[in-house]
């Protein structure tokens, strides 16, 4: 894990990059909580800067931190880390959900995966995640091409989001298996479950659609996985 948080903080560290798509100060997170005593994992788009700031824009700091930033490693630039501040970081990755979770965020994702008995290759490689959840239709695209994988995709009637002008936006669930992530072997079939509305940042995504989209898991997880 060192050595992907490590090629991960040279790209942070590269000039161009540190634009308005990141925070240049903050970390790398490519998890949050322990993936290596983890079964199901579910994969987003980058993280909220809420993870990194108050509603202020203020840096977190002490009980309020989630994750270390240059200030916290008392470091002045990225290439400055070392394997230390590395392993202080991946800490971090791995006491996130004990110490002050963005619940605003992962609450919703909480409840599409509940009863439910990157970098990602390698990641699901070397753990014991048999269930991946796609949430929102860019991460859905994203990963079928990483993957080389085309999931099968199933229009869900009430899933549609209500629209005035318009007839609405349909929703659809995408299922399948992986085994290949570009060129790292899982060495075994991780089942994968999309679904093409961002349950956080979509449009009028209605607690009933949340529901609906929460059965739909459950049943395939359990059905395919029992």
């Amino acid at each position: 894990m060192q050595t992907t948080l490590a090629a991960l903080i040279r790209y942070v560290n590269d000039l161009p990059l540190a634009g308005e798509s990141i925070i240049p100060w903050s970390c790398p997170v490519f998890c949050f909580g322990d993936p290596s005593t983890s079964t199901v994992a579910t994969l987003g788009l980058n993280p909220s800067n809420r993870e990194f700031v108050d509603d202020f824009g203020n840096e977190l700091d002490g009980l309020s931190r989630r994750f270390h930033t240059l200030n916290s490693l008392g470091l002045s630039q990225w290439d400055e880390a070392n394997a230390q501040h590395l392993q202080l970081i991946i800490e971090s990755y791995y006491a996130y959900f004990l110490r002050n979770p963005y619940d605003a965020w992962f609450r919703k994702l909480d409840y599409i995966i509940h009863h439910v008995s990157n970098t990602l290759g390698l990641l699901l490689r070397d753990c014991p995640i048999q269930l991946l959840i796609l949430n929102g239709n860019s991460v859905v695209e994203n990963f079928q091409e990483i993957s080389g994988l085309q999931l099968d995709k199933q229009a869900m009637d009430d899933w549609s989001l209500p629209r005035r002008s318009t007839a609405g936006v349909r929703g659809f669930a995408y299922k399948g298996f992986a085994r290949t992530i570009l060129d790292v072997e899982l060495e075994r079939d991780v089942l994968v479950l999309g679904f093409n509305h961002n349950i956080q940042s979509s449009f009028g995504v209605t607690s009933e659609v949340v529901a609906a989209i929460h059965r739909w898991v459950t049943e395939t997880a359990e059905e395919v996985m029992s």
